[in-house]
């Protein structure tokens, strides 16, 4: 809403480019003319598809969409379990992190997760990914 007002007070969209969140994935941004070439971060779809598509087919229904959250969980657990390792903070907080559903993580020592995410860009009234997501962390 603040795009479509913002070229009213002297904000020309053809000389500053927005930048917004994972919000902006939902289709409803493509309609706003001032976003055009507007920047913003998300998740790789692919493999977000791919859980789509597998939770579909065992429980014939779409998932919630933090679904894909305690089932990333499950899979380190079950990682750490399966390569002989405890479930403490040292293993958890593992600086390489992660792959999930969702790309790259890592639980930080603080308590936070950090994730690699691809850099999209809307152009012609579609979503591109300009940056694919990083596979592992430097």
């Amino acid at each position: 809403m603040l795009a479509s007002i913002l070229p009213y007070y002297d904000v020309d969209p053809k000389k500053v480019f927005y930048m917004g969140n994972s919000l902006w994935a939902q289709n409803i941004v493509l309609k706003e003319p001032a976003l055009e070439k507007g920047y913003f971060p998300n998740i790789d779809r692919i493999g977000i598809e791919n859980f789509e598509l597998e939770y579909q087919s065992i429980f014939g229904q779409k998932p919630h969409k933090v679904s894909s959250l305690p089932y990333d969980l499950i899979g380190l657990i079950s990682s750490l379990q399966k390569n002989s390792q405890n479930i403490d903070v040292k293993n958890i907080t593992n600086k390489r992190g992660f792959i999930g559903s969702n790309g790259l993580f890592r639980f930080k020592k603080d308590g936070s997760i950090e994730r690699s995410l691809s850099i999209f860009q809307i152009k012609n009234q579609k979503i591109i990914e300009i940056k694919k997501a990083d596979l592992n962390f430097n």
